[in-house]
Formats: C-alpha cells, sequence, structure tokens
C-alpha cells in the first residue's frame, strides 16, 4: 500500500501548498482518522483526512506508487 506524507496528500488536493501544509499540522488543524496529526504523518488511500472538521477529498494520484527517480553525476569536459 502506498502512503505519503499528510503536506503532500493536503497539496495534492489543491487545498494549499506543502509549507501551508506543515503549518496546519502544527497550528493541529489536521486530523487522520480522528487523530490529531504530527509532522511526518503518513496516509494512505483508505484513511480519511480533516482539516477543521472538513473532510478533503483525495486526489487519485497521490497514491500512484512512481518509480525512483535516478540521478546522475553531471561531469565536465576539460
Amino acid at each position: 500500500m502506498v502512503q505519503v506524507r499528510i503536506n503532500k496528500y493536503i497539496s495534492d488536493t489543491g487545498f494549499c501548498s506543502r509549507r501551508e501544509a506543515d503549518k496546519l499540522v502544527e497550528d493541529a488543524r489536521v486530523e487522520v482518522n480522528g487523530a490529531v496529526a504530527v509532522p511526518g504523518t503518513k496516509v494512505g488511500e483508505g484513511d480519511t483526512v480533516r482539516i477543521d472538521g472538513e473532510i478533503l477529498r483525495p486526489n487519485p494520484d497521490s497514491f500512484v506508487e512512481r518509480p525512483k527517480s535516478v540521478s546522475y553525476t553531471h561531469l565536465r569536459a576539460h
């Protein structure tokens, strides 16, 4: 089961940015399955997320498993 951090989940809904979502979590305004969320809380497809009591509708793309990104070392030509 794919899980994402609460701030990404909130930003993927279009409610606000990740930084703004972090602030909402810090201010104890976010609940996951009835419990107050803490920074770093992870959520999955079946979880219920509320901000100030209102349920957020998930973006279906939030839980799509994506391949790990590959980083390349850039070499300079001498």
